[in-house]
């Protein structure tokens, strides 16, 4: 029985031991962040986007990067306001949305955003552009916001919050599979885990019962 009692005593060490690096695992991924382009998003809050030649992604733009909340109005107004300055502004920049009021991993990468940036994120639409950022929207900001444009455009130095922080910002058909995979995998590690606890107790009452 002393046997049986040691060999069980270890098995809950090492899980135990391995629920750290679990932990650590799962902070990388929630600084990753789920990105959806601008195309995306107006979908989302059904915003006509008639826009075929615009592209997300492309070298040589600035990134604007808005953290927004599904139903926010002032996100709403300011994802209408970037898609009139498409034609005349799209070719300067690329929109890296990230939704903060249903995921969770979003709202945590744009805490660590403003930390980064001396900062705290108290609300939405939070926006970025180059070290300038932006808590709220209005279109009182739509000039200041069209000259930052251009003079981020311009810089030969030019900062990027995400790239400081190692985020990749790449929005494309194949990160949204890759996001599902994921929560897939999620589930299948959550089972197994369940399924070896399960194990350990019935192996630990059966031990009893023999006893």
């Amino acid at each position: 029985m002393k046997k049986i009692g040691k060999k069980i005593t270890v098995l809950l060490m090492a899980i135990f031991m391995l629920l750290p690096v679990a932990v650590f695992a799962e902070e990388e991924q929630q600084l990753k962040g789920n990105a959806t382009s601008i195309q995306q998003a107006c979908a989302e809050e059904q915003i006509a986007f008639d826009h075929e030649d615009y592209k997300n992604n492309q070298e040589g733009k600035i990134n604007i990067y808005l953290f927004r909340g599904n139903g926010c109005s002032h996100c709403h107004e300011f994802l209408e306001y970037l898609e009139t300055i498409i034609d005349d502004y799209g070719k300067y920049f690329n929109v890296i949305t990230y939704e903060v009021w249903s995921d969770s991993d979003n709202g945590k990468l744009m805490e660590k955003v403003a930390e980064k940036l001396g900062e705290e994120a108290s609300g939405v639409p939070y926006i970025i552009i180059g070290e300038k950022t932006f808590a709220g929207y209005s279109s009182s900001m739509n000039e200041e916001i069209e000259t930052l444009i251009k003079e981020e455009y311009e810089k030969e130095e030019r900062y990027d919050v995400m790239k400081e922080l190692g985020v990749d910002t790449k929005v494309s058909d194949e990160k949204v599979e890759n996001s599902a995979e994921k929560n897939t995998s999620d589930v299948i590690i959550l089972v197994i885990a369940l399924v070896i606890v399960g194990g350990i107790i019935t192996f630990a009452v059966m031990a009893r019962k023999q006893n």
